[in-house]
């Protein structure tokens, strides 16, 4: 699968992403801390990728893996978003016209459906049990 062989993606890839250092999350106090929380967040998502696929994990020389490397750090960047708001002091604020409130399970929520070009397709075969014979 990954080079460090646990999950797809990175803390750095997802720091790249979203820009986010330790000191502008509350959950951690430290970058090393920040980059665990990010890798433990990419396990879980790589394990979610891999129990909707249908062949299982995807292997780095695959010529998909690296579009699953981006989903999975899309989806941590989608966590972040996430935790940054449930971390913020004001849910909601005076005189703000609409309020949307974000929940780890929209995470998620289009895994599956982001995962269906990366899927492998069955293809039924049949055979009729004669042969073709030639002219």
């Amino acid at each position: 699968m990954a080079e460090n062989n646990e999950f797809y993606g990175s803390a750095k890839g997802v720091r790249d992403l979203t820009n986010i250092t330790a000191d502008q999350f509350r959950a951690t106090d430290t970058e090393e801390e920040l980059d665990e929380l990010l890798e433990t967040w990419l396990n879980q998502i790589t394990s979610a990728i891999n129990t909707r696929l249908v062949q299982g994990e995807i292997e780095e020389d695959d010529d998909k893996y690296l579009g699953i490397v981006n989903l999975a750090e899309r989806k941590c960047a989608d966590l972040i978003a996430v935790a940054k708001q449930l971390h913020t002091g004001d849910i909601v604020n005076v005189d703000e016209f609409a309020v949307h409130i974000l929940n780890t399970s929209q995470a998620f929520e289009d895994l599956t459906k982001e995962l269906k070009p990366y899927q492998r397709r069955k293809v039924k075969v049949t055979w009729t049990g004669r042969d073709e014979e030639d002219e």
